[in-house]
């Protein structure tokens, strides 16, 4: 017996003039009063529903490449824990969400199909200025900025406003180009977004700022802009320094479904699945929803960090993250102590914190972290016992195994060890997909399951499209190759216009590691075939450290002519 709930019935405004947040949290507390087992289904109404950080729920959760342990309390919109059996039809509806924070939230849920719905934010933590007059051969410079973009002038400082809260509080505030360590301009000529350091900011060298009216501003140079106008670029500001919240976030979950989403922003980074099994994206854009603005996501667009079983996304758009498109992949972990038949891990980067990377059960690997050779014949140990991190000690985790390695067989320090959850590799599908305007790359990819990368169009990209990385030195994102196929994808790869990357092929295999010239095969058994390459740019293929590639049928049409 299917129970409906009718989100009418509750405390909420589908006409966006009333904040609803406070109904939906109460629909979702009567959802979980339902048995478990029982099919479920909470119903919306077409029409805008206002969900506001002043009235969302507030938690203690650690999430994976953020800065979870600077910013521990995260603010979710709507928030699903301990829900099984449930669809979530949307019927067109569309969520305006308020303040920076997380739009919503899957914890230890299974089963759940989340459909037929767009969510946006009424003002997003991103800032865009489009160039629209260049003046006196490029001193002065007239930018338009986006309807509902509230800011003061404050001398050469302008100062981004969000919306304020009932008490009449800014829920944030941003200066100039944000507190970055880098800015994105995007090329409507190119159908590009480039990245850039952040003395080239259009507010250094300034003289003055005038505001012409609400939406046009001037900008006085005393030269000329670090970076070379031109009419329709635009300037993308986010607070890249810092990463506070997931975007949205799928955790510690199974069989996990997105269907016919828009989503028109996201803050803090992308959406993040962490830890869960079984997750399937069908017809979900990432993509601004409005004529006038352009960024869709704070950092990534789909970001997986653990996963087994399907992670399948298919018939998708992203279009202008701030970030990859799809980051896929594990975590290394770094050896700390060895007591008794205890092994002490931590996490090494410094936005890997706090959340539980093994449970009983999982299987785990060794390897040497400067050249990714597994050790022990690449032989795999049960955990038997463990302490996950804590709140108090949110770095390291414990562990016992099924049989305790003898490390001391190998002239390696104990950091010089990494440790991988082997049972958290998914098999992957990227499917049917577009990626466009992605400022780094559109797929980045580590996984030891079977991979396969069909039907997509990767457009114009400011890095690889593809990126295959297996990293024990920086990001320490885990997971070899041995099962990829890359076919009937179409790739546009330009000029990256830039130079801090040495590289950007279409597609890139490159280990990183301390000693990456020593890494032998660590991606295996690759086919790239029946793509076709259109090629503004030299490199189509670069690959280090492969066993087995296949690259036939392929065709490439020279654009530089």
């Amino acid at each position: 017996m299917m129970q409906k709930i009718f989100i009418k019935d509750f405390n909420v405004d589908n006409k966006g003039a009333k904040d609803s947040t406070l109904g939906f949290f109460e629909a979702i507390q009567r959802l979980k009063t339902l048995p478990k087992s029982i099919e479920k289904k909470l119903i919306l109404e077409q029409g805008v529903y206002r969900i506001s950080k002043e009235n969302s729920v507030q938690k203690v959760i650690h999430t994976s490449n953020l800065d979870s342990a600077l910013y521990p309390e995260k603010t979710f919109g709507l928030y699903f824990e301990d829900i099984s059996n449930l669809t979530i039809e949307g019927n067109g509806a569309f969520l305006l969400f308020e303040g920076d924070m997380s739009a919503l939230a899957f914890v230890n849920c299974q089963n759940i199909i989340f459909k037929n719905l767009s969510w946006d934010f009424n003002r997003p933590t991103a800032s865009e200025m489009e160039v629209i007059a260049i003046l006196q051969q490029g001193k002065v410079i007239d930018f338009k900025l986006p309807q509902n973009c509230d800011y003061i002038i404050d001398g050469r400082n302008i100062i981004w406003l969000s919306e304020k809260d009932s008490k009449g509080n800014y829920y944030w505030k941003e200066i100039n180009a944000h507190d970055n360590y880098g800015i994105y301009v995007r090329y409507p000529e190119h159908k590009m977004v480039r990245q850039y350091f952040p003395k080239q900011s259009p507010f250094e060298g300034l003289v003055s700022i005038e505001k012409l009216d609400d939406k046009i501003v001037r900008f006085r140079y005393l030269d000329k802009p670090r970076i070379e106008p031109k009419i329709g670029m635009i300037y993308q500001f986010v607070s890249n320094k810092k990463r506070p919240n997931p975007g949205a976030l799928i955790y510690e979950s199974k069989n996990i479904t997105f269907d016919n989403i828009d989503i028109g922003y996201m803050h803090g980074f992308g959406l993040l699945v962490q830890m869960c099994e079984d997750v399937y994206f069908k017809s979900v854009k990432i993509e601004s929803l409005r004529s006038d603005r352009t960024v869709s996501s704070y950092v990534d667009g789909i970001h997986v960090s653990g996963a087994k079983g399907e992670i399948v996304i298919d018939s998708c758009v992203f279009s202008n993250t701030l970030d990859d498109g799809v980051n896929v992949h594990g975590t290394y972990m770094r050896l700390v102590a060895l007591q008794n038949d205890e092994i002490e891990l931590e996490y090494v980067h410094h936005q890997q914190a706090g959340f539980p990377q093994y449970h009983i059960g999982d299987r785990v690997v060794f390897y040497n972290r400067k050249n990714l050779e597994p050790l022990f014949e690449g032989r795999s140990y049960q955990v038997i016992e463990l302490e996950n991190p804590t709140n108090e000690r949110l770095k390291t985790a414990k562990i016992k195994l099924d049989t305790m390695p003898i490390f001391d067989q190998y002239d390696l320090n104990l950091s010089d060890i990494v440790c991988e959850n082997l049972t958290y590799n998914p098999k992957l599908k990227i499917l049917n997909s577009e990626f466009s305007y992605q400022s780094t790359r559109c797929a980045l990819v580590s996984s030891n399951q079977e991979v396969l990368i069909k039907a997509n169009s990767f457009l114009r990209p400011s890095m690889s499209a593809l990126f295959f990385s297996n990293d024990s030195n920086e990001w320490y994102e885990s997971g070899r190759i041995n099962d990829l196929t890359i076919e009937d994808n179409y790739f546009e790869i330009m000029d990256i216009g830039r130079t801090s990357w040495k590289d950007a092929p279409a597609i890139y295999f490159y280990p990183v590691t301390s000693e990456p010239d020593q890494v032998e095969a660590v991606f295996k058994n690759i086919k790239i075939q029946n793509n076709k390459f259109m090629m503004y740019a030299d490199q189509v293929l670069i690959e280090h450290a492969t066993e087995n590639l296949l690259f036939v049928n392929n065709e490439f049409i020279n654009m530089r002519d």
